[in-house]
């Protein structure tokens, strides 16, 4: 019997202590959850147009978010809290006030720019940044993917052989006006 009395009482004491630190997150949660509720607005609707700009936003600056389609699914999540991990913002994946600025600032600073970047401009960067992406001839083919990861490499980035918000950085001072 009185391994039976110890076994609930240690229950009731571990579950004590759960529950507190169950509602201190809880409280977190939630304030999280109202935050992203005020900037985005309801995220169960089947299509939320703040969700679909909060996509957009994170897809034009190279956080993929599968498709843009307006709705906050698992991938629009994911790429929330990489955006987060990678600009020193807690990763709990809500939109919070601070999230959301920064987000908005990183895309008037390098979405959109990256966004209007042609092939030919990457191409043209490459080519002055001393990596050979073939002729400048506006097509995207093996020898510029090469040069993107070569450059990619040279400056310590994941080479992918996409043009993201980290290459970007690195390869906008050699872009040149046409």
């Amino acid at each position: 019997m009185n391994k039976y009395f110890f076994a609930a009482l240690t229950a009731l004491v571990i579950g004590g202590i759960c529950c507190a630190g169950c509602n201190m997150i809880l409280n977190v949660v939630q304030k999280e959850i109202a935050q992203e509720q005020q900037i985005l607005g309801d995220i169960s609707l089947s299509y939320n147009p703040r969700i679909e700009k909060l996509q957009t936003y994170l897809a034009s600056i190279g956080y993929s978010c599968g498709m843009v389609d307006g709705q906050m699914g698992f991938k629009t999540r994911t790429a929330v809290k990489a955006f987060q991990s990678d600009f020193d913002i807690e990763p709990h994946g809500y939109v919070d006030r601070m999230t959301w600025e920064r987000l908005k600032r990183e895309y008037r600073t390098v979405g959109k720019p990256l966004a209007n970047l042609t092939v030919i401009q990457t191409q043209a960067a490459l080519k002055n940044a001393g990596f050979n992406p073939g002729p400048i001839d506006g097509k995207r083919g093996k020898r510029t993917s090469d040069a993107i990861k070569a450059f990619q490499s040279a400056h310590g980035l994941e080479p992918d052989g996409k043009v993201g918000i980290h290459t970007w950085r690195e390869l906008k001072e050699f872009v040149t006006d046409p």
